[in-house]
């Protein structure tokens, strides 16, 4: 098998493996449609440069991986790189930091590289992208949070109209991203019950079926 024929299927495995469209999966990777992302599935097109940057930060993937150069799909640089970039973009769109406070031991990033395995790591990447921002994103426009309260009357309209993530969470969103939000919950708070996604194993059952 070529290094071409590899990448295409890691391409494929990394979609498949996490349960995303190639539509929602070109909105995360800002593309204009998923045209380029079933191209290069199909092996009729190759990434450029920067989309495969922006694979490696949704995924914290090696970008040798995804070209078929390496068999090692995370590595500690790729980890912290998509770690580091996805903890900015929250704190963009969260600047109250009201739904920024997570585990101590996540935010810590030696604590998080030693309790913390390295597809935990990239599945919680993967679904603050997917996921968890967008959901931030929402909650804090629909309910016109005032991050920086200056005013009684401000703090009030706070306490009214920001209302409780449950009920949002609960009224707006699919199965699917309850599910999803779920699972982003327990491998936060480092739960071993719960598995992270798994790309090893949909390769083998692909290429089982080859």
């Amino acid at each position: 098998m070529s290094i071409c024929d590899i990448s295409v299927i890691n391409f494929k495995a990394l979609r498949y493996s996490h349960d995303i469209s190639a539509a929602n999966l070109a909105n995360i990777l800002e593309l204009k449609s998923s045209a380029s992302i079933t191209n290069i599935e199909n092996g009729k097109a190759a990434p450029s440069y920067e989309l495969l940057e922006r694979y490696a930060d949704t995924f914290a993937i090696s970008v040798d991986w995804l070209m078929g150069r390496s068999k090692a799909i995370y590595t500690e640089d790729s980890l912290l790189t998509a770690e580091e970039a996805i903890l900015a973009k929250l704190q963009k769109v969260d600047s109250s930091g009201k739904y920024s406070q997570f585990e101590k031991n996540y935010l810590d990033s030696e604590q998080r590289c030693k309790l913390f395995t390295a597809k935990a790591r990239g599945s919680i990447v993967f679904l603050m992208h997917s996921e968890y921002i967008p959901l931030v994103a929402s909650l804090l426009d629909s309910q016109q949070y005032n991050a920086t309260p200056k005013s009684i009357i401000d703090k009030l309209i706070n306490n009214i109209v920001y209302r409780n993530v449950s009920s949002y969470y609960d009224s707006k969103l699919t199965k699917k991203s309850r599910e999803k939000l779920d699972l982003f919950a327990k491998l936060m708070h480092n739960d071993q019950s719960v598995k992270p996604y798994e790309i090893e194993e949909y390769i083998e059952e692909y290429l089982k079926q080859q």
